[in-house]
Formats: C-alpha cells, sequence, structure tokens
C-alpha cells in the first residue's frame, strides 16, 4: 500500500476510535438522566393519587353536590379528547 492509503486507513482507524470511544462516555450520562427523569414520573404518578371523582354521592354537602354537578355538565359541554 502507498503512503495515501497508510494515511487514509489511520485517519479511518482515528475516527473509528473516537465514535466508539464517545458512544462509550455518553451512554451512562443518557441511561443516567434517562432513569432520572423515569423516577421523577413514577414519583409524581404515586403523590397525584387517583382522579376527583365527580360523581354525587349523598354523603356530600350541599355545596359540593353542587360543584360536582357544575363539572358534570361542564365535561359534558366539552368535545372528547383523543
Amino acid at each position: 500500500m502507498t503512503g495515501r492509503r497508510w494515511f487514509i486507513v489511520a485517519i479511518v482507524a482515528v475516527m473509528f476510535m473516537i465514535v466508539v470511544t464517545s458512544m462509550i462516555v455518553v451512554t451512562p450520562i443518557i441511561l443516567r438522566s434517562a432513569l432520572h427523569f423515569w423516577h421523577q414520573r413514577q414519583i409524581a404518578n404515586l403523590l397525584s393519587g387517583p382522579p376527583p371523582s365527580y360523581e354525587v354521592v349523598p354523603s356530600d354537602d350541599p355545596l359540593a353536590a353542587l360543584q360536582k354537578r357544575t363539572r358534570q355538565a361542564e365535561r359534558a359541554r366539552l368535545p372528547a379528547r383523543r
């Protein structure tokens, strides 16, 4: 092989090593970040609890019953979400 071909092979080899090294360095950072945000989402879901019930029950006081009926009427007027 000529000197020019060795030079091209060396450049390709160096570029390949740079790519592999960057993947080795960056992958743990990306995984750590993804795991962090996944944990935050799981904790937020646990803390938020179940959605509120807008069904009127006999134990509701008059104000709570009125608020629930109002919310039911608002939801009935809104278009369905997809």
